[in-house]
Parts: structure tokens; C-alpha cells; sequence
């Protein structure tokens, strides 16, 4: 029988993404400096979304999704800063 894994996007942890890159052969820094660019540009983006949103636009769509990637960038965020990536 075949094993494959199925996550759930919400059960996806940036440490999921740090073990993928090291399995690849990644060095640590360029998976740092990747998180780093992620965390900034979630941030533009979220700003960008709620600026260009038209104003009929479902808040009942557009709020969850705005909360998620709030949620994935500041665990990201938290990721990045507890220094498990800034491995010299």
C-alpha cells in the first residue's frame, strides 16, 4: 500500500518548510533569507489586499482568508525570530 501524506493547508508549519529545504540540500541561510522575504511580502500583501478590495466585495470571504495570512505570517514570523534558522 502506497503512504502518502495529506496535510490540511492550516496543519502546515513553517518548520514543515525548514525540514523540506534541508532534505533538498538548501543551506540554512537561503532558507532564512526565503522566510524572511515571505514575512515581508505577506505583510505587503495583506496591506495591498484591503487597499484594493472593492468596498461590495464579501467581507465574509475577504476577512478569513486576510486573517489566515495574518495568522501564517506572524507564526512565521515567530518562527523566524525564536533564531531556529539563523544558523551561522
Amino acid at each position: 500500500m502506497e503512504n502518502n501524506r495529506y496535510y490540511k493547508l492550516s496543519e502546515i508549519k513553517a518548520r514543515h518548510f525548514w525540514e523540506r529545504g534541508k532534505l533538498c540540500g538548501i543551506p540554512e541561510k537561503e532558507i532564512s533569507k526565503i522566510f524572511h522575504e515571505i514575512v515581508v511580502k505577506s505583510d505587503e500583501l495583506s496591506v495591498f489586499i484591503k487597499n484594493n478590495l472593492n468596498d461590495d466585495f464579501p467581507k465574509d470571504i475577504s476577512e478569513p482568508i486576510l486573517q489566515n495570512i495574518m495568522k501564517k505570517t506572524q507564526e512565521l514570523k515567530t518562527f523566524v525570530v525564536a533564531g531556529v534558522n539563523n544558523n551561522d
